[in-house]
């Protein structure tokens, strides 16, 4: 607890700490209720989900890769920014949806699961490299307890905010997708006033 209450007197590890609690907590206020939505809203077979899942996974793979290639080449912030302001297009493109073919569910579904979850790698990229080397297997191992932290936190919000009406549809989903583009916007201001 002492070398605990140490690392929280630090100003940099706290800053740290909090963009992965936001950045993290942002992504869950939506990914638990994607299916969800897109079944009772977007009117989506349950069956079908599972093609949206397979082709953006396969799809991450691969921008995945390119976004470490970008990080290492231009560095991690300019990247985490860029990526952070294109997946604010796929979250409210896909929280504002009503009913929608297939192909487009597919290719939004696609984009949301790439840069959603791809703003992960250059903010981890980062922070990763903000502690001292004695202190980094501790701070890693906090890092990544406030990263589930933040998504639990964040995931019980969203519950908070949508409900469902009588015919099964899920309301004030796309209040909970401008909340995540918030979050995501103080994540970047913190990043940016943080230094390594």
């Amino acid at each position: 607890f002492k070398e605990m209450s140490e690392f929280f007197k630090n100003r940099r590890y706290i800053q740290s700490f909090a963009i992965i609690f936001i950045l993290s907590g942002s992504m869950f206020l939506l990914i638990p209720l994607l299916s969800p939505f897109a079944v009772s809203n977007m009117g989506i077979l349950q069956k079908e989900l599972k093609f949206m899942y397979l082709i953006g996974g396969v799809f991450t793979i691969f921008t995945a890769r390119l976004f470490g290639v970008m990080t290492d080449k231009y560095g991690p912030k300019n990247v985490f920014y860029g990526i952070c302001f294109l997946s604010f297009f796929p979250i409210i493109l896909f929280t504002s949806s009503g009913k929608v073919s297939f192909f487009y569910y597919i290719l939004i579904g696609s984009f949301f699961m790439s840069f959603v979850s791809g703003r992960m790698i250059p903010a981890m990229t980062f922070v990763s490299n903000v502690p001292t080397s004695v202190d980094r297997n501790r701070f890693m191992g906090l890092v990544n307890s406030l990263r589930g932290f933040g998504s639990a936190i964040f995931a019980y919000i969203a519950g908070i905010i949508v409900t469902t009406t009588q015919s099964g549809e899920l309301v004030n989903f796309n209040i909970v997708g401008y909340l995540a583009i918030f979050a995501s916007f103080i994540s970047m201001l913190l990043l940016r006033r943080l230094k390594n």
